[in-house]
């Protein structure tokens, strides 16, 4: 009879200790635009540490800015993620997060409401693995 293995949840510094999960992810953006199902997009700009990427979305012809930095508070990386956002003149933002907080996502509920429409998107980035497989990277929109 075939053993069957649980599917387990790792922590993302579980799987990135020796890399950093921004480097992984500037090599596979092509991950959250699957995501997000956007079939045409273009990177235009990423700054040096990798948490900011501002990609050009041709099939709405808007500007989406992505955020990931998991090492630092919620609370700040929503006024830099504002901030940015004016500065950068984009349509649409996406915040990577491993486990959004539940005043994060209530902050972002508030944020859509007074904008009149989904201006920000939460996407959480979780690792799994099944017995000694490799861990796999999954990104859920919120």
């Amino acid at each position: 009879m075939t053993k069957l293995e649980k599917l387990k949840y790792l922590p993302l510094q579980a799987v990135f200790k020796n890399d950093n999960f921004n480097d992984w992810l500037a090599k596979n953006t092509n991950e959250i635009k699957n995501a997000l199902n956007i079939e045409s997009w273009q990177l235009e700009r990423r700054n040096m540490n990798h948490t900011e990427f501002t990609f050009m979305d041709y099939d709405n012809h808007e500007k989406i800015f992505v955020y990931c930095n998991l090492g630092e508070f919620q609370e700040e990386n929503l006024l830099n993620i504002l901030a940015l956002t004016q500065v950068n003149k984009v349509s649409r933002v996406i915040w990577i997060l491993e486990k959004p907080q539940d005043k994060t996502l209530a902050a972002l509920i508030n944020i859509n409401l007074l904008a009149s429409k989904k201006y920000l998107t939460l996407m959480s980035a979780r690792a799994y693995k099944i017995g000694i497989s490799k861990p796999v990277i999954e990104f859920r929109k919120h």
